[in-house]
């Protein structure tokens, strides 16, 4: 495996120093390797002509990298004792050796940057990588150019496998069309996941009942919830103010209303064929965000500023509840006090399923530029990718780094199985068609609870900017 410049000419030279700029992205801290890359295969193994062979050609990747959100499982440039490292590079090592093959990244530090780069590149017909990893809000505007190919048109490439995700496949695929999708080959769409976490001694010390058989009962509900966060709140400082140095049942921040938006069954889109719905504005979701901020006026809840102040909060045990994605319980692996996991809250017990969407800005997503020449090399390249991560990456994430080290009980595992059967992956939302999820975003951060009449404020626009995403697809030659 080598590590290179994929844009040699001045295309994106100012943008790739720097790369790892921000927070960390989460990596386990444990040694045990995952499985060698030599261990027996099972017998699901995509089917490749033996006599493959792909004369050392570089196969090259331009990801994300940014902060916390960072693409860390496309490369890994050796073996170091961390899990998610070594299983990256363990996959590698076996789809480079099978293929003959050398894979080869380069980190973009910048969304934007990296958007206007790479439509630049594929507009001007230059052949300058073959996958592109990027984030949902910008790889969604690519494939409304026409700039991705339709990976259910490749022969090599079958997204029905149970290495790629099927929730993703059911939610972005247009028709029997789709530019975008994740899977075992990566863990950002895990980590991008909504989730409630609970701190257990302030559950203990309220006496609150059992938190996880309402969830596994599927009693675990927005009443319910509401109910138990009102329950904790403190002026610890007795300043007569609440702020963040003091107790709380709920923290939370700016996604909240997307989020449990979509928890309540509603979405920004809903794709059937070829034709695309919205399912936001009535009675239901408007119910379930007028819950929500009635209880963020309350003492019992904060809106929290920024990472670093909701770390504090958590660990330092001052919240019952906390609203956030996957990604940030790597900032409470040296906490002193124990915390759970937990679903998004249904709406109420007679909705049949709980639904966790996936955030918009964490969430990265792979694609083919149309520029690449050979889709079916490509197409196997990444299903051998994809069958591997199960093997490897899929067990050194889920089972070793959550379960094994973020969480210090059975039940939480028990949680994370629900919350991933449970994901949502929303185009609308990444999308933000007609500005809704910017809107909602702001409206959660000023505490606004006008939800029917700006819904009915945006309704056009968002309508013209589905009839308009519709018509982008159904032109794409």
């Amino acid at each position: 495996m080598k590590k290179t410049n994929l844009f040699a000419a001045a295309l994106l030279l100012p943008v790739l120093a720097g790369c790892q700029s921000g927070a960390p992205a989460p990596a386990a801290d444990i040694t045990d390797p995952p499985s060698d890359s030599s261990a027996e295969t099972t017998d699901d193994r995509p089917q490749i002509p033996p006599d493959t062979d792909y004369e050392g050609y570089e196969f090259r990747v331009i990801a994300r990298g940014v902060g916390k959100w960072t693409c860390t499982d496309m490369y890994a440039e050796d073996a170091n004792g961390e899990s998610l490292n070594d299983a990256v590079y363990a996959r590698n090592q076996y789809v480079e050796e099978t293929l003959n093959i050398n894979i080869s990244q380069q980190l973009v530090d910048n969304d934007s940057t990296m958007l206007s780069s790479v439509r630049a590149s594929i507009m001007a017909g230059d052949d300058s990588f073959d996958l592109i990893w990027m984030g949902s809000q910008f790889i969604t505007k690519l494939s409304l150019d026409g700039l991705l190919a339709d990976m259910n048109s490749i022969p090599t490439l079958d997204l029905t496998n149970d290495w790629w995700d099927q929730k993703a496949y059911q939610n972005l695929k247009i028709g029997d069309r789709i530019y975008m999708t994740t899977g075992d080959i990566s863990v950002m769409g895990n980590y991008a996941t909504y989730v409630i976490s609970f701190n257990k001694t302030l559950h203990s010390e309220h006496k609150l009942e059992d938190l996880y058989s309402l969830a596994r009962d599927g009693k675990w509900t927005m009443d319910k919830f509401s109910e138990l966060a009102r329950l904790v709140s403190g002026d610890l400082d007795g300043n007569g103010k609440y702020d963040e140095n003091d107790l709380y049942g709920f923290m939370t921040y700016g996604s909240d209303y997307p989020g449990f938006m979509l928890a309540s069954g509603g979405s920004f889109a809903k794709i059937e064929g070829e034709n695309i719905t919205t399912n936001y504005n009535n009675e239901r979701v408007i119910t379930m965000l007028t819950k929500l901020s009635e209880l963020k006026s309350e003492n019992c809840s904060y809106h929290f500023p920024n990472d670093e102040v909701a770390t504090k909060i958590f660990t330092e045990g001052r919240t019952l509840f906390s609203f956030r994605t996957l990604i940030n319980l790597n900032f409470y692996r040296n906490m002193n006090t124990d915390y759970g996991i937990l679903p998004m809250p249904k709406y109420d017990e007679e909705q049949a399923e709980y639904y966790c969407g996936v955030h918009a800005y964490g969430l990265s997503l792979i694609g083919m530029p149309v520029t690449n020449t050979d889709y079916e090399r490509t197409g196997t390249i990444l299903e051998l990718m994809g069958w591997k991560s199960r093997e490897v990456l899929t067990p050194a994430f889920y089972e070793t780094t959550l379960k094994g080290k973020y969480f210090r009980d059975d039940e939480s595992g028990e949680m994370l199985d629900i919350i991933f059967s449970s994901r949502v992956y929303d185009i609308g939302y990444y999308s933000n068609w007609g500005g809704l999820h910017t809107r909602l975003e702001s409206m959660s951060s000023n505490k606004s609870d006008n939800f029917a009449s700006v819904f009915a404020s945006i309704e056009s626009s968002v309508d013209e900017a589905v009839t308009e995403t519709i018509d982008a697809y159904k032109n794409i030659k």
